[in-house]
């Protein structure tokens, strides 16, 4: 594809079209994927063409929509994007019994949630701590036997009771998280860690991400009044709206990465302290504004 990338002006761009930009010495070829700044531009070019088209046509209507074009190029948006490394983890651990005894079965449960809860709260103060989805069903069996005529038949036969309790953790200590969740797989199951942004960074992250936002707002204007031939001082902004920012985590922050060691070198009542990688989140937000030519 062969894109303009630079045009003083309006008209200088008609000219250049009648001429043809293939036949031009300023053709620069680009491929997929591009820019945001060239992407703007290439933008502009259709809107340009559009207007261009609708302008020599006799037909009000079609005046209107060269009109509404041309309103199009002055509805501007800046976009954002920041990349923070994840300073905050949440952990999910599980304590789970089968026994045909009910009441055993939840007493082990209560053992190992109260151990893992007092080891906790006993070394490390600043961690959040919730329990969850308490649970309790029976467990069945197939029984095989045959029917009145003598064929094979198979019955669910209950035999015992499955107990469980989920328990959650939130620390921003990422530094002994391998050591606290080795210890605490002696007693409970990981269910999963994830890595995110503390409710701190958020909100520290909020000013920048603005100030980033409407930096590139007014880049995006620049953009505008160079290909328009204006200057910047001829436009002027009547509404701006910032919308409500998102935050995408990396993938690799789900997990964490785990140390393979030797059997030999692992007793049977240690657990290899496994190596996390918090990973980045992506905190973006959006700028809209109208523009006004004076």
């Amino acid at each position: 594809l062969h894109y303009p990338l630079f045009f003083s002006g309006f008209d200088e761009y008609l000219a250049q079209k009648q001429v043809g930009f293939h036949g031009s010495s300023n053709v620069i070829s680009y491929e997929y994927p591009l820019s945001e700044r060239v992407r703007t531009l290439l933008r502009l070019e259709d809107m340009f063409e559009r207007v261009d088209y609708f302008l020599h046509k006799n037909d009000p209507h079609e005046h209107h929509v060269a009109l509404l074009s041309i309103f199009e190029m002055l509805e501007v948006s800046g976009r954002a994007d920041l990349k923070v490394v994840n300073d905050q983890a949440v952990i999910s651990f599980y304590a789970e019994e089968v026994d045909k005894d009910k009441t055993l079965a939840a007493s082990r449960v209560n053992q190992k949630m109260k151990a893992g809860i007092e080891f906790i709260k006993r070394e490390y103060k600043e961690i959040e701590l919730s329990t969850r989805n308490y649970h309790s069903s029976q467990v069945y069996e197939e029984v095989s036997g045959k029917n009145a005529n003598g064929m094979p038949t198979v019955k669910q036969q209950a035999n015992g009771w499955r107990v469980g309790q989920y328990l959650d953790l939130k620390t921003g200590d990422l530094k002994n998280l391998p050591t606290m969740v080795a210890y605490l797989q002696k007693t409970l199951a990981l269910n999963n860690v994830r890595f995110e942004l503390s409710d701190e960074v958020n909100k520290r992250l909020e000013a920048e991400r603005i100030i980033a936002g409407y930096k590139n707002l007014n880049e995006r204007i620049v953009m505008i009044a160079q290909a328009m031939g204006r200057q910047v001082s001829d436009f002027m902004i009547d509404s701006i709206d910032f919308e409500g920012g998102e935050i995408n985590r990396s993938d690799n922050r789900a997990y964490g990465r785990v140390v393979t060691v030797s059997g030999s070198n692992v007793r049977g009542d240690k657990i290899v302290e496994p190596d996390f990688e918090p990973g980045m989140s992506a905190i973006s937000i959006r700028v809209d504004a109208k523009l006004r030519v004076k």
